[in-house]
């Protein structure tokens, strides 16, 4: 998709409901078209269940939330659950006998079923789901595309090695290139499912892959995390994760035994977490799997954080919870409630301690300075070009050599700085510097990198954003840690757009003493504009690199943050606004002019 289609497309596309209030209400509706979500579990937490239950609920017309239209189900889970998804579909007729009053079709009829035995075979698929997808003139076109799973695909055709590793990444941004593609040509709702791997801590500090706020995820007692890796979660726009306990949730009295005793039922309980997402907060909620389908518990909000605060702050030595609460105890003792409830309370803290005003879109931090902006300075990496995940990519591959894992937790302090600062900190910090020398980690990464950089793509609401200021008159430029000679790879298939920039500070550049984040690019870049230097107070710096917002905040600079979701809260602090996307950008609220398509 192109920058300008985004700036085109209508600002809120369709959702497909879950047909579970619960969860629909987590997700703000439901599940999103033109975007990939993903939906990891373990084994029977209910990934298949979920995904049987979209399909049908794909035929409900928009009014009721569905898109009045079929789904194609794409299976590598062998066999398919064809005798659950007709028992889901009687169900299904029963609750909407409406939609089929004047036709004799079954609802499964509307849900088409095609076995994937290996990659090779999904890419044979794919341009026949291209034209099956255009040809669709019946009273359900498709839209609705289910992989049910993506890690069966690759579980036995790769080993641990680079080469291999470099394949399978390479095979990872081609699939969800063609889907993510699929899905914005027909506006589809596209839902894929993983699998998940134990997580094991390494004996010399590097943390396993960290997952948005998540170091790892809860499941039925065991500590996991997503299959496939970081690559792969660079893939997907939003990521789900269902864990579950057995915990009794309900009593039943038995069929046709109306005066008889009750029966217990030992029904699992579900916990879905929102784990990253550019459209939605991090948040929870709580579900069961009846024989109907996808139905919600009860979720008591309330004293799961107040008891969540208390337990936190009792492990954190902080205040007692009673003296917050009045005299209340929590109750859960599972690990996986233990852990999800702590998560709360961190979020709960983090939200007193900074006073924040938040909406799915934006964040905004109170004491950031607010005042009449002249000038604005953007990062490029991860910001303008969406060339973050090819760093991501490489690396994680010159690390499975070492049998290392590439984290969230390494990747940032990584992210923004010069190339030489950032490899000391990559051998360093995973533990390989005795065999690998920052200087050559360089090139080994620059061999694979350049094959990369020409491709790179600009991040949604780049153009848009860059062509109104200038347009507007407002003085911009870019002050970068990269390079020229990777300057020039990355920004090849987009000059029209950065010659619009008044000026260009790279890494490379005689001023630019120390990278980030010291604030010498920046200071650099403000000195440069036609009528520099410019006050710092009146400057509006975009970043999404924790160390660039602090060189930002080092020049004495406001602020806007647009972090990738994955990346943790506590490096989030330091910025006068968050938001998730430069589309959410308002100009009006810094003393800019307002877009001119704006409501």
């Amino acid at each position: 998709m192109k920058p300008q289609s985004l700036v085109r497309q209508s600002p809120t596309s369709h959702k497909l409901t879950t047909g579970c209030e619960i969860i629909d209400g987590c997700l703000r509706g439901g599940f999103p078209c033109d975007s990939l979500t993903e939906i990891v579990a373990e084994s029977g937490c209910g990934k298949t269940q979920l995904c049987l239950q979209l399909s049908l609920c794909a035929q409900l017309p928009i009014s009721l939330g569905g898109l009045d239209g079929s789904a194609l189900y794409l299976h590598s889970e062998f066999p398919f659950p064809f005798r659950r998804l007709h028992q889901l579909s009687r169900s299904f007729h029963q609750s909407n006998p409406s939609i089929y009053a004047n036709h004799n079709d079954n609802p499964c009829d509307h849900v088409f079923v095609q076995n994937v035995h290996s990659v090779d075979h999904l890419f044979d698929i794919m341009p026949r789901i291209d034209t099956f997808a255009g040809n669709s003139r019946n009273r359900f076109p498709l839209k609705l595309i289910v992989l049910d799973s993506v890690a069966a695909l690759f579980r036995s055709e790769f080993d641990n090695t680079p080469s291999d590793l470099r394949k399978r990444a390479s095979l990872f941004f081609k699939i969800s290139g063609k889907l993510k593609q699929l899905a914005n040509k027909f506006g589809l709702a596209v839902v894929i499912t993983n699998q998940v791997t134990d997580f094991v801590e390494s004996s010399d500090g590097l943390s396993g892959l960290r997952i948005g706020n998540l170091r790892y995820m809860c499941s039925s007692g065991r500590r996991v995390v997503p299959a496939l890796g970081l690559a792969w979660a660079n893939c997907v726009n939003s990521r789900f994760f269902i864990s579950r306990s057995d915990d009794t949730i309900c009593k039943e009295r038995r069929e046709n035994d109306e005066n008889g005793p009750s029966s217990v039922s030992r029904r699992a309980q579900r916990l879905l977490d929102i784990v990253f997402s550019p459209y939605l907060p991090a948040t929870s909620c709580e579900f069961m799997i009846t024989q109907e389908g996808i139905c919600k518990v009860q979720f008591k909000l309330q004293r799961d954080l107040r008891d969540g605060l208390q337990q936190s702050q009792r492990d954190d030595g902080g205040v007692n919870g009673d003296d917050v609460f009045g005299n209340q105890k929590s109750q859960f003792e599972s690990s996986n409630e233990k852990f999800r409830l702590r998560l709360k309370a961190r979020r709960i803290k983090r939200s007193i301690g900074i006073v924040l005003m938040s909406t799915p879109a934006t964040v905004a931090v109170a004491g950031g300075g607010r005042g009449s902006i002249t000038h604005v300075i953007f990062d490029m990496d991860g910001l303008l070009l969406d060339t973050e995940k090819f760093y991501t990519e490489v690396q994680e591959i010159i690390l499975a050599r070492f049998n290392k894992t590439f984290d969230w937790s390494l990747k940032a302090k990584m992210m923004g700085r010069k190339a030489i600062e950032a490899a000391r900190i990559f051998v360093e910090e995973s533990g390989i510097s005795d065999s690998l020398s920052a200087e050559d980690f360089l090139v080994e990464r620059e061999a694979m990198l350049q094959d990369l950089f020409p491709t790179s793509e600009l991040m949604p609401g780049a153009s848009r954003l860059i062509k109104h200021l200038h347009a507007k008159n407002i003085p911009i430029c870019i002050a970068t840690g990269t390079h020229t000679r990777h300057y020039e790879l990355k920004t090849q298939r987009h000059k029209e757009l950065f010659s619009l920039m008044h000026h260009i500070v790279r890494g490379d550049d005689p001023e630019v003493k120390q990278g980030k984040p010291a604030p010498d690019g920046f200071l650099a870049a403000a000195r440069r504009f036609k009528d520099g230097p410019v006050d710092p107070q009146k400057v509006l710096v975009f970043e999404d690199a924790p160390s660039g917002v602090l060189a930002a905040k080092n020049a004495g600079m406001n602020v806007v943050m647009v972090p990738d979701p994955r990346l943790d809260i506590s490096h989030q602090d330091v910025a006068d606004q968050i938001m998730t996307s430069l589309l959410d950008f308002k100009p009006e609220e810094w003393g800019l002019p307002p877009f001119e398509d704006s409501n």
